[in-house]
């Protein structure tokens, strides 16, 4: 739940270690990272024609912190996989840190072919590959 009680993304992944590692781990398996969200990028949400796999990753907060890592997995032109682990105050050994994440489903759409949304899938749930 976020600031205004609204529910948020479930944390559904847990890790420790290194976040570039665990990166360069899942990119062998199609995920890449998120540009960061600019006023360059966020143009992407208005350019007409643009490949909705290149549409900008907004940013999630949990506990007032933005994500370490945003992690992309396209499934299909209008459909992606969002991953964003935040750090946690715990630590494995005291040494090694420990990520609290969530995946979510984004079903990206164009309206009026003038304006493009991302929009959290609504089945938390789901199964995801």
């Amino acid at each position: 739940m976020d600031l205004f009680g609204e529910t948020g993304e479930p944390l559904i992944i847990q890790c420790a270690g290194n976040l570039d590692a665990l990166a360069a781990e899942l990119e062998q398996g199609g995920w890449h990272r998120a540009q960061p969200l600019t006023l360059v990028t966020a143009l992407s949400f208005v350019a007409p024609g643009i490949d909705p796999a290149s549409v900008a990753v907004v940013p999630r907060f949990s506990g007032g912190q933005l994500p370490e890592l945003t992690l992309v997995r396209d499934l299909g032109p209008d459909k992606r996989l969002i991953m964003r682990p935040w750090s946690t105050d715990l630590n494995v050994d005291f040494t090694t840190p420990v990520w609290a994440g969530s995946v979510v489903t984004e079903r990206i759409s164009r309206l009026v072919r003038l304006l493009t949304t991302a929009e959290t899938d609504g089945n938390l749930n789901a199964q995801r590959d």
